[in-house]
């Protein structure tokens, strides 16, 4: 993610992939600055879209073709721990707590 600054001092967040720009989502963020929404939730939106194309790029997708599918895997992923994002980590299905009281 990279902050813009422009000469009028209008700034917002953008999204960087290989060192450029993400176009779309430049223009997404722009926008949402230019319909005066607070740079949180600028920044936000920013935030998430940066997951959303690092996963696209960890599975070699275009964010213009994904599936249904690959968003339910990226709701799956969104999930996991930052550090099993990458697939390094393996992460073990969460048991509830087993009650063990005497009767």
């Amino acid at each position: 993610m990279q902050r813009v600054v422009m000469p009028s001092s209008t700034e917002w967040a953008t999204i960087l992939a290989s060192g450029l720009v993400v176009d779309p989502v430049d223009r997404f963020l722009a926008h949402l600055t230019a319909i005066d929404r607070s740079p949180n939730t600028v920044r936000a939106y920013a935030h998430d879209l940066r997951d959303y194309f690092e996963f696209l790029q960890c599975r070699g997708l275009q964010w213009d073709r994904v599936s249904l599918e690959d968003l339910g895997r990226f709701v799956t992923w969104l999930r996991l721990p930052g550090e099993a994002r990458d697939g390094r980590v393996a992460t073990l299905p969460w048991v509830g707590r087993i009650s063990l009281r005497r009767r």
